[in-house]
């Protein structure tokens, strides 16, 4: 195995006795650039990675006049096959795809900029990039790493992806390119105040490797200025986030956390254009379950009155999951979208529950139009047996008169 990253001088500046800073090459750049620039280490057809180490001084890697550069030139040339870039090239590869200087899986995915947590605060979900197996260097599109210790939590939502691709409906649901157990965080190491060096490295952890989605649609209703979705868009947000509930249901689970932020807006950018699809896709299955059994946890402003009963009164791990929870999940997505708003907005989570605990009668009368107002009231009917099936959903006359053609369920 080898550490993509790790303690290579690249274009770092030398501190002369005055205290001011030589330029190599005539680039200096900025701190956190060297940090993950410096980190940079190559590696070839699975070849064990050679590491010159900086010794506080600056060796360029090719001019053939240090030691340092001597001592390992043959062993740098065999393992790498004389397979190495110039310092340059390392620099604009890191400042380009904003690569941390950690790596995972032995330097299979470059992890780059930040790490957000993860709706259910379990997770970190981080942007990364394969790496070339001769060069080490970041190729194709980016990914999203789906990072934690909590392996009972990963393995559930990995089987559910696996379970629902399996089965006769697939929904529209990023794609899951692999699941990883076990696996190191390694990354360059870095200086303590103490003046010592600590190896950045998380041990024992487990990961999602997903399809990459722009950003999530609570975030893209937020860049809206919290505007409803146009009629178009709607229509096309909805039909995807009802086949995800169809491939969910058929599979014999419910998801119990269907929201905005658990799908992702899927293009080249985030701009709406006329007659042209909007396409999102579902993500985070950690909390879906069986039917009729259990939940393990549950999100506010995605759980209907019967289950905020139950929460409330200390019965909700207690509580028998039926397929009508996810519609009314699903009637609230909806009422976002076409309004720009959660029906909660500024609502704490307990005061929403609370809420939604007190003989709760949902008000959709701002949403526009009539047929999507009509089917948004049939999800967030209080008695869930009078909840539409998602049969029933995908064929509601706002899909089947919606003007834009037939759609395939």
């Amino acid at each position: 195995s080898y550490d993509f990253f790790n303690s290579l001088p690249l274009f770092k500046p030398s501190e002369t006795k005055k205290g001011k800073q030589e330029k190599n090459n005539g680039v200096s750049p900025p701190n956190s650039i060297i940090s993950a620039a410096d980190s940079i280490l190559f590696r070839a057809n699975g070849i064990n990675s050679v590491l010159l180490k900086n010794d506080k001084k600056n060796y360029p890697i090719s001019n053939g006049k240090n030691d340092k550069v001597d001592k390992y030139k043959n062993e740098i040339r065999s393992s790498f096959d004389n397979n190495l870039l110039d310092q340059k090239k390392l620099y604009e590869v890191t400042v380009k795809y904003n690569l941390t200087g950690q790596t995972i899986a032995n330097g299979k995915y470059l992890l780059s900029g930040e790490a957000q947590t993860s709706t259910s605060g379990k997770s970190q979900i981080w942007t990364a990039y394969r790496s070339d197996p001769k060069t080490g260097l970041p190729i194709g599109k980016p990914v999203t790493i789906k990072l934690t210790d909590n392996s009972q939590a990963i393995r559930r939502e990995s089987r559910n992806y696996k379970r629902i691709k399996s089965g006769l409906f697939r929904g529209e649901f990023v794609e899951k390119i692999e699941f990883l157990s076990d696996i190191e965080v390694v990354g360059a190491k870095e200086e303590e105040e103490d003046g010592g060096s600590s190896a950045n490295m998380l041990e024992g952890k487990s990961v999602l490797v997903l399809e990459k989605g722009l950003m999530d649609l609570q975030e893209y209703m937020y860049q809206r200025d919290r505007v409803g979705l146009s009629s178009r868009a709607m229509r096309d947000a909805a039909h995807s986030a009802g086949k995800c509930i169809q491939a969910i249901h058929s599979s014999n689970m419910v998801w119990t956390d269907l929201k905005t932020d658990n799908f992702v807006v899927i293009g080249e950018d985030t701009d709406e254009k006329e007659g042209e699809p909007f396409v999102i896709k579902g993500i985070d299955l950690e909390s879906a379950m069986p039917l009729r059994s259990n939940p393990v946890d549950y999100s506010p402003q995605a759980c209907p009155p019967e289950f905020a009963d139950a929460y409330i009164s200390g019965r909700g791990h207690d509580f028998i999951l039926d397929t009508s929870y996810d519609m009314w999940s699903l009637g609230m997505m909806l009422y976002e979208l076409s309004t720009g708003y959660h029906y909660f907005a500024g609502e704490t989570p307990l005061s929403i529950t609370k809420a939604l605990k007190n003989n709760f009668q949902a008000d959709v009368s701002e949403v526009k139009d009539a047929k999507l107002r009509d089917l948004i009231q049939l999800c967030l009917h209080k008695d869930p047996k009078k909840r539409p099936t998602i049969t029933q959903f995908l064929f509601h006359p706002y899909f089947l008169t919606s003007g834009i053609g037939s759609r395939s369920f």
